[in-house]
């Protein structure tokens, strides 16, 4: 039982490894924007009461 939960663990463990090393090399990659769009939503008062659902 503990070897098949330590198998699951380390299976775990190295998919997030592998994971992480493959997206670290795009993280401080510079993204161009394109174009600005603005909202026109009338309902949106502020990003603040937005975010903090005010």
């Amino acid at each position: 039982m503990i070897k098949k939960l330590s198998f699951i663990a380390l299976t775990l463990f190295l998919i997030g490894v592998i994971g992480s090393a493959a997206t670290f090399g795009s993280m401080n990659k510079k993204v161009t924007i394109i174009e600005k769009n603005r909202t026109k939503n009338e309902n949106i008062k502020s990003i603040k009461s937005l975010i903090l659902g005010q």
